[in-house]
């Protein structure tokens, strides 16, 4: 939207987002849709324009839940996933990519000025797991959260490194150090 004319630019896509898009220092966005493409999924690099830029085909699951955004590091690379955490190079190439054996995403995907990557899995009724993996795909840590139903929006990250995670319809901010 032209917040000048108060008009439409461009529209992409034929389906509603159940994620937000993400927009990298250059103006890029970076969509992660609900849909398949006859009958493949991918992720998409668009232009600020609209024209697509990259789209990298992926395997798994479609996106199925809301709320799983995914997330760019100061080095364009770009983390997304569901029962797959994929990273993605600034041109859309696989960095690698890492298949849980346990769990799936149920959060926002966040990254840590030391380029760490953190997400939350829902490992069974009433169980989350945060996960955080370093730059280069190597598992740093994992967090079991027993008696959570599940995670909530977005986490956030102060600069010194404190994460506050929200959880799902619970009064509980969980705050990791």
């Amino acid at each position: 939207m032209n917040i000048v004319t108060h008009s439409v630019e461009w529209t992409f896509g034929n389906t509603t987002l159940k994620t937000s898009p993400i927009v990298d220092s250059q103006g890029n966005i970076y969509v992660y849709p609900t849909y398949q493409e006859n009958g493949m999924n991918y992720f998409y690099s668009l232009k600020p324009n609209g024209d697509v830029r990259w789209k990298f085909e992926y395997s798994g699951y479609p996106f199925i839940t809301d709320n799983i955004e995914p997330t760019i590091d100061k080095f364009g690379n770009v983390y997304f996933g569901y029962d797959t955490l994929y990273s993605l190079d600034y041109e859309g190439k696989l960095r690698w990519k890492k298949g849980f054996t346990k769990g799936k995403n149920y959060s926002p995907i966040v990254c840590d000025s030391k380029d760490n990557i953190y997400l939350g899995l829902s490992i069974g009724q009433d169980n989350q797991r945060i996960v955080c993996y370093a730059s280069n795909g190597d598992e740093v840590y994992t967090i079991d959260i027993p008696i959570e139903r599940a995670f909530g929006t977005s986490p956030a990250i102060t600069e010194n490194g404190k994460m506050f995670y929200p959880t799902f319809r619970s009064k509980n901010i969980l705050v990791i150090n």
